[in-house]
């Protein structure tokens, strides 16, 4: 069980946070004993799963936990993010620690992508492999042929000599400060260059749309010099962020993926960092492709390429 959120996507189909919580837990439930019950020690929600199983707990090692939580049984730590001369972000590293096996050295080095969350499907592997007592240097060794997922903090090259973050696969209020965590952390390579947030709808959150959106308003505006948002939705987001005193000049505002990109495009200058991200509805892909170094590469790069989604 990897992450959930106070807000969790797809709420509105289940009516409150507890009750999709619960549905989840039914998963736990269904293990067999003799089972494994791996969990992300971060998350209360999730840890709380490992006492809804009658037979788990009462089994050494067959419930494992995984984070940046102290007393986790894999853990991450020194998170830091790859640079190259110039001083553009290619990667990130962090060193992994593993109970029972403080004496190997293990780092995991990821390239083309940004975020400190990809650290736990990585853990949430590696918890798998110590708990079927598998070889954990050969498993990091094995992560540097890793190829970034597509839609997911992707690493792009953007017009103007711009990066782009392509966070578009989708979005929902945890991953969104996810996203804006990494874009703070982030140094700009010339004192010129700024950070820049495009955020789309995030949908399916029901009674708690636009408590979310504020919410994403109120943490961009302190991050990023320009801010553009996609969707009725979203309209919340730069209404909170003018309410936090945001620039209005620097806020604007579009109904449709497919009208931002020109206009963005004469915005954007050398350096410029750009997090992109939206829920799948919204096909915030189209906002990566207009502003693109590399347009011709969008079926190679981008999420949602194939021909139903094209027509849709």
């Amino acid at each position: 069980m990897t992450k959930l959120s106070k807000v969790p996507v797809h709420v509105e189909a289940f009516g409150s946070p507890e009750y999709l919580f619960e549905e989840k837990g039914n998963l736990v439930k269904a293990l067999k004993s003799g089972g494994i019950l791996i969990l992300n020690a971060d998350d209360d929600d999730v840890v709380a799963y490992r006492n809804i199983s009658k037979d788990l707990p009462a089994q050494p090692g067959k419930v494992v936990l995984f984070g940046n939580s102290t007393g986790s049984d894999v853990s991450a730590l020194n998170h830091k993010i790859i640079y190259n001369e110039e001083g553009v972000p290619t990667g990130v590293s962090f060193e992994v620690l593993v109970a029972g096996h403080e004496d190997l050295p293990l780092k995991v080095e990821l390239e083309g992508t940004l975020g400190e969350q990809h650290s736990y499907h990585i853990l949430a592997a590696l918890s798998l492999i110590k708990v079927l007592g598998e070889n954990l240097t050969i498993a990091v060794k094995s992560f540097k042929n890793e190829s970034a997922s597509l839609g997911r903090m992707k690493l792009i090259e953007g017009v103007n000599d711009s990066i782009i973050i392509d966070d578009t696969y989708n979005s929902s209020p945890v991953a969104v400060e996810e996203a804006l965590k990494t874009l703070k952390s982030i140094k700009l390579s010339t004192k010129e260059a700024r950070k820049i947030a495009i955020l789309g709808d995030m949908l399916e959150l029901g009674l708690y749309t636009a408590e979310a959106h504020k919410k994403v308003g109120k943490d961009v505006s302190k991050i990023v010099q320009i801010l553009a948002t996609v969707g009725i939705r979203s309209r919340y987001t730069a209404e909170s962020a003018l309410n936090e005193e945001m620039d209005e000049a620097n806020i604007f505002q579009f109904d449709d993926s497919l009208e931002v990109g020109k206009f963005m495009g004469d915005l954007i200058k050398k350096g410029d960092i750009i997090l992109i991200k939206g829920s799948q509805g919204v096909r915030m892909e189209r906002v990566v492709e207009s502003l693109m170094a590399h347009p011709e590469q969008a079926l190679k790069l981008l999420v949602r390429q194939d021909g139903i989604w094209q027509n849709k």
